[in-house]
């Protein structure tokens, strides 16, 4: 399905932004 191929796309990046933002806060604590 081409709906399952966009999603993935807009969740890739966000999934790595949410991945940076949790590294970074962790390594603030």
């Amino acid at each position: 399905l081409v709906i399952i191929e966009t999603i993935s796309l807009f969740i890739q990046p966000v999934a790595l932004a949410v991945r940076l933002t949790a590294n970074i806060t962790a390594g603030h604590l």
